[in-house]
């Protein structure tokens, strides 16, 4: 076992702006950051600190780069927290949910939404989660990832 575990934060980028896309993300780590909860430190891996097409849309020559190091870092980690929230969910975060789940990696669902629907979570992500927390949950399921996974 590490010393430090890794959460990585898998969510919606596509047609997003660099707000939209971190929103829930910086929430989460805050969430985290703070938590008295876990048993060792935690690296948290948000990718659009890694990439973003808002920031610099020059940075990469294709997106093959950063796409192949999203799925590394979600097939790597000890946790992935998948975000949905929308009706339809994003591509990306489905592989790299399920690239994930084939390391046997825990995945936790987490439904940002805030419009009053619940999100129409695809029954593959349904069934490959351990748990599902929505938008104001935030702290259970820090709770529930220290508690269970750390």
């Amino acid at each position: 076992m590490s010393d430090y575990m890794t959460i990585y934060l898998a969510g919606a980028m596509t047609g997003k702006t660099l707000e939209e896309m971190n929103k829930w993300r910086k929430d989460v780590t805050r969430a985290i950051e703070l938590s008295p909860d876990f048993r060792r430190m935690v690296r948290v891996i948000n990718p659009v600190l890694y990439y973003s097409t808002a920031d610099d849309p020059q940075k990469y020559d294709d997106d093959k780069e950063y796409i192949r190091w999203e799925w590394r870092e979600a097939e790597n980690a000890d946790v992935v927290i998948s975000a949905c929230d929308t009706k339809i969910n994003s591509i990306g975060t489905a592989i790299e949910t399920a690239l994930a789940f084939k390391k046997n990696v825990p995945i936790v669902l987490y439904i940002t939404n805030k419009d009053g629907y619940v999100c129409d979570v695809h029954p593959y992500l349904y069934y490959m989660a351990d748990n599902l927390f929505y938008h104001n949950e935030i702290d259970e399921m820090v709770k529930y990832i220290a508690r269970y996974f750390s």
